[in-house]
């Protein structure tokens, strides 16, 4: 049987590792705004996840760890990621909301 669609993400969410969502739960807590947004680097999130698993960070890119936002979607969060185009100039950055 070809696996679904929410299997695929359920499957891909899994082979995270676990200090990937540490290091976004960390980041989230500290940034969070009482109007419950946060916006997290993703620079500074591949950062600490390279020196957290001793890795490059090559090696979060590579394997596709920094694609979370599905995962917190289904934790309830409202998740954008915005980067910049060639033209324009600023860091990449995820934003998350309270519904």
């Amino acid at each position: 049987m070809p696996i679904t669609p929410s299997e695929a993400i359920k499957a891909k969410t899994q082979a995270i590792p676990p200090e990937v969502f540490e290091v976004f739960d960390e980041l989230i807590t500290r940034d969070i705004s009482l109007t419950g947004t946060a916006k997290v680097d993703q620079d500074e999130a591949v950062t600490m996840i390279a020196s957290k698993l001793n890795i490059h960070r090559s090696v979060v890119f590579a394997n596709k760890w920094m694609d979370v936002e599905e995962a917190y979607r289904q934790a309830g969060w409202l998740v954008e990621y915005d980067k910049p185009a060639y033209y324009e100039n600023y860091k990449a950055y995820y934003m998350f909301t309270t519904p």
